[in-house]
Protein backbone atom coordinates (compact mmCIF):
# COMPACT_ATOMS: atom_id res chain seq x y z
CA UNK A 1 0.00 0.00 0.00
CA UNK A 2 1.07 3.20 -0.63
CA UNK A 3 0.58 6.19 2.16
CA UNK A 4 2.20 9.67 2.17
CA UNK A 5 3.49 10.90 5.13
CA UNK A 6 2.74 14.32 5.58
CA UNK A 7 -0.90 14.24 4.01
CA UNK A 8 -2.45 10.67 5.58
CA UNK A 9 -2.92 10.53 9.00
CA UNK A 10 -2.87 6.43 8.64
CA UNK A 11 0.69 7.18 6.56
CA UNK A 12 2.02 9.37 9.95
CA UNK A 13 0.87 6.91 12.03
CA UNK A 14 2.69 3.98 9.95
CA UNK A 15 5.79 6.39 9.15
CA UNK A 16 5.87 6.49 13.40
CA UNK A 17 5.73 3.12 13.98
CA UNK A 18 8.03 2.10 11.94
CA UNK A 19 10.53 4.69 12.23
CA UNK A 20 10.57 6.38 8.26
CA UNK A 21 13.14 9.22 8.16
CA UNK A 22 14.14 9.02 3.82
CA UNK A 23 11.81 9.42 1.55
CA UNK A 24 11.16 7.48 -0.60
CA UNK A 25 10.72 4.31 1.76
CA UNK A 26 9.62 0.86 0.81
CA UNK A 27 9.11 -1.43 4.19
CA UNK A 28 8.48 -4.40 3.29
CA UNK A 29 6.02 -6.26 6.21
CA UNK A 30 5.36 -10.15 6.51
CA UNK A 31 1.97 -11.82 7.34
CA UNK A 32 2.13 -11.12 10.90
CA UNK A 33 2.50 -7.02 10.08
CA UNK A 34 6.58 -7.27 11.17
CA UNK A 35 9.21 -5.47 9.68
CA UNK A 36 11.42 -7.99 7.28
CA UNK A 37 13.23 -5.71 5.06
CA UNK A 38 13.62 -1.81 3.82
CA UNK A 39 14.51 -0.07 1.37
CA UNK A 40 15.41 3.89 1.02
CA UNK A 41 15.84 5.77 -1.58
CA UNK A 42 15.55 6.05 -5.54
CA UNK A 43 16.42 3.30 -7.69
CA UNK A 44 15.91 2.14 -10.97
CA UNK A 45 13.54 -0.15 -12.36
CA UNK A 46 15.98 -3.55 -12.31
CA UNK A 47 17.65 -2.60 -9.14
CA UNK A 48 14.21 -2.16 -7.68
CA UNK A 49 12.95 -5.41 -8.78
CA UNK A 50 16.51 -6.90 -7.75
CA UNK A 51 16.46 -5.48 -4.16
CA UNK A 52 12.41 -6.32 -3.83
CA UNK A 53 13.42 -9.81 -4.80
CA UNK A 54 16.43 -10.56 -2.15
CA UNK A 55 14.22 -8.90 0.61
CA UNK A 56 11.88 -11.96 -0.43
CA UNK A 57 14.23 -14.48 -1.01
CA UNK A 58 15.89 -13.85 2.39
CA UNK A 59 12.66 -12.98 4.98
CA UNK A 60 10.24 -15.09 6.14
CA UNK A 61 7.49 -13.24 4.74
CA UNK A 62 4.63 -15.91 4.95
CA UNK A 63 5.00 -16.57 8.66
CA UNK A 64 5.82 -20.25 9.92
CA UNK A 65 8.53 -22.35 8.13
CA UNK A 66 7.00 -25.56 8.85
CA UNK A 67 3.76 -24.15 6.35
CA UNK A 68 6.96 -23.75 3.18
CA UNK A 69 7.47 -26.73 1.06
CA UNK A 70 10.51 -28.87 1.85
CA UNK A 71 13.36 -28.29 -0.57
CA UNK A 72 14.09 -30.71 -3.55
CA UNK A 73 16.27 -33.75 -2.90
CA UNK A 74 18.69 -34.70 -5.70
CA UNK A 75 18.18 -38.42 -6.29
CA UNK A 76 21.05 -40.56 -5.91
CA UNK A 77 23.40 -41.71 -9.14
CA UNK A 78 23.00 -45.24 -9.68
CA UNK A 79 26.32 -45.14 -11.07
CA UNK A 80 29.37 -42.93 -11.72
CA UNK A 81 29.97 -41.73 -14.74
CA UNK A 82 32.51 -43.32 -17.35
CA UNK A 83 36.17 -41.63 -17.40
CA UNK A 84 36.54 -39.20 -20.25
CA UNK A 85 39.59 -40.07 -22.08
CA UNK A 86 41.94 -37.56 -23.53
CA UNK A 87 42.50 -37.76 -27.63
CA UNK A 88 45.74 -36.57 -29.28
CA UNK A 89 45.23 -33.34 -30.92
CA UNK A 90 46.38 -34.15 -34.08
CA UNK A 91 43.50 -37.24 -34.48
CA UNK A 92 40.16 -35.37 -35.91
CA UNK A 93 37.21 -35.43 -33.41
CA UNK A 94 34.95 -38.20 -34.08
CA UNK A 95 31.75 -36.15 -33.00
CA UNK A 96 30.08 -33.01 -35.25
CA UNK A 97 31.56 -29.36 -34.03
CA UNK A 98 28.16 -28.74 -33.17
CA UNK A 99 28.55 -31.47 -30.39
CA UNK A 100 31.76 -30.22 -28.89
CA UNK A 101 30.92 -26.53 -29.20
CA UNK A 102 31.53 -24.87 -25.92
CA UNK A 103 27.74 -24.75 -24.22
CA UNK A 104 26.92 -21.04 -24.22
CA UNK A 105 24.76 -20.45 -20.14
CA UNK A 106 21.43 -17.57 -21.53
CA UNK A 107 21.73 -14.76 -20.15
CA UNK A 108 19.15 -14.47 -17.41
CA UNK A 109 15.88 -12.71 -18.32
CA UNK A 110 13.67 -11.05 -15.61
CA UNK A 111 10.93 -11.48 -17.54
CA UNK A 112 11.08 -15.37 -18.20
CA UNK A 113 11.53 -15.57 -14.14
CA UNK A 114 8.66 -12.97 -13.50
CA UNK A 115 6.28 -14.69 -15.35
CA UNK A 116 7.26 -18.41 -14.26
CA UNK A 117 6.48 -16.39 -10.45
CA UNK A 118 3.12 -15.40 -12.05
CA UNK A 119 2.12 -18.41 -13.01
CA UNK A 120 2.78 -20.09 -9.44
CA UNK A 121 1.65 -17.06 -7.51
CA UNK A 122 -1.37 -18.08 -5.76
CA UNK A 123 -2.52 -14.94 -3.94
CA UNK A 124 -4.45 -12.27 -5.65
CA UNK A 125 -2.30 -8.93 -3.98
CA UNK A 126 1.41 -11.13 -4.90
CA UNK A 127 -0.47 -11.69 -8.73
CA UNK A 128 -0.89 -8.21 -9.15
CA UNK A 129 2.56 -6.87 -7.54
CA UNK A 130 3.99 -9.58 -9.89
CA UNK A 131 1.94 -8.56 -12.92
CA UNK A 132 3.02 -4.72 -12.31
CA UNK A 133 6.77 -6.09 -11.91
CA UNK A 134 6.39 -7.41 -15.24
CA UNK A 135 5.02 -4.65 -16.98
CA UNK A 136 7.94 -2.36 -15.42
CA UNK A 137 10.11 -5.26 -17.02
CA UNK A 138 8.71 -4.80 -20.51
CA UNK A 139 8.93 -1.16 -19.90
CA UNK A 140 12.35 -1.16 -19.61
CA UNK A 141 12.82 -3.17 -22.54
CA UNK A 142 10.89 -1.40 -24.55
CA UNK A 143 7.85 -3.49 -25.05
CA UNK A 144 5.66 -0.86 -24.66
CA UNK A 145 2.50 -3.04 -26.21
CA UNK A 146 3.41 -5.83 -23.51
CA UNK A 147 3.86 -3.84 -20.56
CA UNK A 148 0.50 -1.84 -21.61
CA UNK A 149 -1.23 -5.18 -21.42
CA UNK A 150 0.36 -5.99 -17.93
CA UNK A 151 -0.49 -2.78 -16.99
CA UNK A 152 -4.00 -2.96 -17.78
CA UNK A 153 -4.66 -6.36 -16.10
CA UNK A 154 -3.55 -5.11 -12.60
CA UNK A 155 -6.07 -1.96 -13.56
CA UNK A 156 -8.49 -3.92 -14.21
CA UNK A 157 -8.46 -5.21 -10.59
CA UNK A 158 -7.35 -2.25 -8.61
CA UNK A 159 -8.04 0.76 -10.28
CA UNK A 160 -6.65 2.80 -7.93
CA UNK A 161 -3.34 1.47 -7.78
CA UNK A 162 -0.88 4.65 -8.13
CA UNK A 163 2.16 2.43 -9.62
CA UNK A 164 -0.19 1.07 -12.07
CA UNK A 165 -1.47 4.41 -13.01
CA UNK A 166 2.11 6.37 -13.02
CA UNK A 167 3.43 3.30 -15.23
CA UNK A 168 0.39 3.80 -17.83
CA UNK A 169 0.80 7.56 -18.17
CA UNK A 170 4.30 6.75 -18.88
CA UNK A 171 3.55 4.26 -21.37
CA UNK A 172 1.10 7.37 -23.26
CA UNK A 173 4.14 9.25 -23.21
CA UNK A 174 6.01 7.17 -25.00
CA UNK A 175 3.60 6.09 -27.73
CA UNK A 176 2.97 9.94 -28.14
CA UNK A 177 5.72 11.51 -28.21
Amino acid sequence: MRFFLDTDAEGRRLGRKFNVRGFPTIVVLNVKGEEVGRLVGVRGTRKLIRDLEAIFDESSLYGDPQNEAPEPVEPERESTPAPVKAVPASSPSPKPAAESAPIKTEPKDPIADLEKKLASAQDGSEKNWLTLMLALAHFESQHWKEARVYVGRVLEKEPDNPGARELMKALDKMERP
